[in-house]
């Protein structure tokens, strides 16, 4: 039994020097540092990149990139990036502000709260959305229209 639990514990102490190495590609986009990423839920080849200026989204799990961001402002980092569960087309960024897209990140509408930082929605509550700003958490339970600190 010594020998079975020395055995074990060689064994848990080498296994990180017998992890495999992976390779890492670059897959774009090419719109500057990303920022945040986010799937959009029940799928995995739908897939948004939040960047300086704007966004990207994926059809193909990042293999192709294409431009989301008609409607945010080109002069600010989009900083968070986050997508309503139950309607997936409604993709809410934080971008200093909190900005709403109703069709895939087609285009964008500015939907209140300054110096937002970080965009999230609730996981079972369509149109429930959190957002860090610097004065503290604000939350809307109606997609953005009204807002509580």
């Amino acid at each position: 039994m010594r020998h079975f639990l020395l055995t074990l514990v060689l064994l848990t102490a080498a296994v990180p020097l017998l992890a495999v190495e992976g390779q890492w590609s670059v897959l774009g986009p090419d719109g500057g540092p990303v920022t945040d990423l986010a799937f959009q839920p029940g799928s995995d080849q739908i897939l948004y990149a939040a960047v300086a200026g704007g966004m990207y989204k994926s059809r193909d799990a990042g293999a192709t990139w294409a431009w989301a961001g008609s409607g945010l402002d080109a002069r600010s980092q989009t900083l968070s990036v986050a997508v309503d569960p139950v309607h997936p087309e409604t993709v809410y960024a934080a971008q200093w502000g909190v900005y709403k897209s109703e069709n895939g990140g087609q285009t964008w509408k500015y939907v209140r709260v300054g110096n937002a930082y970080q965009v999230a929605v609730h996981p079972r509550s369509s149109g429930t959305v959190f957002a860090a700003t610097v004065q503290g958490i604000f939350r809307t339970s109606d997609g953005g229209s009204r807002w509580r600190h």
